[in-house]
C-alpha cells in the first residue's frame, strides 16, 4: 500500500480564480476563507455598504 494519501485531511486554501487581479484595494476588504464561519455583526453590514459605494 502507499502511504500516501488520495483524501488529505485538511484540503488547501481555496485560491483565487485567475480572472480576478490581485489589487492592493482587495487587501483592505477583510474577508474570511470559504472554510470559516462566523456570525455577521451589523459593522459587516456598514463595511459592506462602504464597498458598494466605491
Amino acid at each position: 500500500m502507499s502511504t500516501q494519501s488520495t483524501h488529505p485531511l485538511k484540503p488547501e486554501a481555496p485560491r483565487l480564480p485567475p480572472g480576478i487581479p490581485e489589487s492592493p484595494s482587495c487587501q483592505r476588504r477583510h474577508t474570511l476563507p470559504a472554510s470559516e464561519f462566523r456570525c455577521l455583526t451589523p459593522e459587516d453590514a456598514v463595511s459592506a455598504f462602504e464597498i458598494e459605494r466605491e
